[in-house]
């Protein structure tokens, strides 16, 4: 009869040490092969589901462009299934729609329904540049930096060009974002000017046109086959401008662009404001895509500031503004510091309160749990990120109360009936059965955070992942693998008259004594307790609505 009450899953553990510990072994080294090669990040992925329209037209109105380019547009794209809302606007020279898919909806469809739809439109203004339709794609920011230098923008642009195509020729980088100010060739007319000289804008215009422009000449006939005939006039600078004629004479005299306008070879003027203690600066952006792992990334780029400002003028140099892996390091030292105070915690008070070699088992079963869980965060898509490093620390006081609640029971068993797998068996099976519904209640909880949709659903997916895969491990590690450690593990008898035998009589004492008569008052007058603590929350609330309004 004693021997059908033992047999079962964690019976069988029990007796086979060894199964447990291959367990735990291949738990431990998965978890840290997993951790090795784990994607790591800032934030988790987040799925956008938008859609954005863009078109220039250069010199248009806001008003022009809404009537000749967004009208249409809207109207192009109102009737595609699995569009939630489309906002536009329009400013000078150019347009812009953002279209909001539905979550439900396949997005690569509806961009394909819309980039069909634009590619159709017509009556657009001739002047205007094709329209380009893109969906919005997430991208990680990794390290934000400026080129520094006491140099005007016109000589700080160039090196800083140099520096991207040489960032993007790494290994590691994909993704280079240069904001420094456009490149624009300014003609500025006199009407005075134009009156003297019987000239008007278009025919200034149409002379840029004509002799700034590539033309093909068509194709050639050779024994080799056809060749294309192309005339490269197309001007770049702003010298290269002046000396176009707007206007010829009958005796051969000409009327020169720079005779009758200021060239301006410079940036688009805009507001614009970016310096660097007192000095002028163009910020650059390095950025990874939704799988790439943003620690690789960091240190290629930091190695090439570094080796790149021993070759730069000593008047200029790169500056790191924002480095996100200082802090995903941070939160992942955190998590380490945490993991390792919570387990020095568990061990002292379990040590006085118990038994030091009990202490030891339960408090390897918190990195148990850990890497159990970084083992399968790459097969549901989660990476180590500040969210899933803050659901590890959140959920580090949860894990370990299993196996204290296990490992107290197994052992209040050893000391009332002596060593030994069966007693051990007993012992555990007296609490589990509402040790793994308190658990399983905890994972319903963060169950439905796994089917939430929207932008934001990355979080709250990453939060729940790692708490569940945590209390899933949490489970086998107190119910298979600390049993089976507690039924080989030799207790000594304690010594009458030791210092723990004063400590558990005095402790049992005040437990079985005061404790256990201010419990059974509290439970005979319950609802007086109740009332009580009623009383107590409503007068905390009603103080902390006064401090609110002073």
């Amino acid at each position: 009869m004693e021997e059908k009450q033992q047999k079962g899953l964690i019976a069988y553990f029990a007796n086979n040490s060894v199964a447990a510990n291959l367990m735990m072994m291949f738990i431990i080294i998965m978890g840290i092969v997993s951790f090795i090669f784990i994607q790591r990040q800032m934030f988790p992925n987040v799925e956008v589901n938008y859609i954005n329209i863009r078109a220039a037209y250069p010199g248009a109105s806001p008003q022009e462009i809404e009537e000749s380019i967004l009208v249409k547009i809207e109207e192009s794209v109102k009737d595609v299934t699995g569009i939630k809302k489309t906002v536009a606007r329009a400013s000078r020279g150019s347009a812009h729609v953002s279209i909001e898919v539905d979550v439900n909806a396949d997005i690569k469809r509806v961009l394909d329904d819309v980039k069909q739809r634009t590619d159709t439109l017509s009556n657009l203004p001739a002047g205007m540049e094709p329209i380009n339709v893109y969906q919005v794609e997430w991208r990680q920011e990794v390290i934000e930096m400026g080129l520094v230098g006491d140099r005007p923008l016109e000589e700080l642009k160039p090196i800083a060009k140099q520096v991207e195509d040489e960032l993007l020729q790494l290994k590691n980088i994909m993704l280079v974002d240069l904001s420094a100010p456009e490149e624009e060739i300014a003609i500025e007319v006199d009407p005075l000017v134009l009156r003297k000289y019987d000239l008007t804008l278009n025919d200034v215009s149409n002379a840029i046109r004509r002799y700034s422009a590539n033309f093909s000449a068509g194709e050639v006939k050779t024994n080799a086959g056809m060749i294309a005939v192309r005339i490269e006039n197309q001007y770049y600078h702003g010298d290269e401008f002046r000396n176009i004629p707007v206007k010829l004479g009958a005796n051969g005299a000409k009327v020169l662009l720079q005779d009758i306008a200021t060239i301006k070879d410079g940036f688009t003027e805009e507001d614009r404001y970016f310096e660097y203690s007192g000095q002028n600066a163009v910020y650059m952006a390095v950025q990874a895509t939704r799988d790439q792992n943003i620690i690789p990334v960091a240190e290629s780029v930091r190695k090439y500031i570094e080796a790149k400002n021993k070759t730069l003028p000593d008047d200029v140099q790169l500056k790191v503004l924002v480095d996100m892996t200082y802090y995903l390091n941070g939160r992942l030292d955190m998590m380490l510091k945490n993991l390792l105070q919570g387990a020095a915690l568990v061990a002292i008070m379990l040590s006085i309160f118990l038994r030091f070699r009990l202490a030891m088992w339960v408090m390897v079963g918190l990195p148990v749990c850990f890497l159990g869980a970084v083992m399968l965060m790459p097969m549901f898509g989660i990476t180590v990120n500040v969210i899933s490093l803050f659901a590890f620390i959140m959920v580090l006081g949860i894990v370990v109360d299993d196996a204290i609640v296990t490992g107290e029971s197994a052992y209040s068993e050893i000391e009332e009936k002596g060593g030994g797998v069966d007693n051990v068996v007993r012992g555990v099976k007296r609490v589990a059965t509402p040790a793994t519904f308190g658990v399983l209640t905890t994972i319903a909880v963060f169950a439905p955070f796994l089917l939430s949709s929207g932008i934001d659903s990355a979080f709250f997916y990453g939060i729940a992942g790692v708490v569940i895969l945590c209390l899933i491990f949490s489970l086998i590690e107190s119910k298979l693998i600390l049993p089976a450690h507690l039924a080989h593990t030799n207790f000594t008898p304690i010594k009458p008259g030791s210092w723990r035998d004063r400590f558990n009589q005095r402790f049992f004492g005040f437990v079985n004594g005061p404790y256990r008569r201010f419990v059974s008052t509290c439970t005979h007058w319950r609802w007086t307790v109740f009332a009580v603590f009623v009383v107590y929350l409503l007068s905390v609330r009603h103080s902390s609505i006064q401090i609110t309004f002073e």
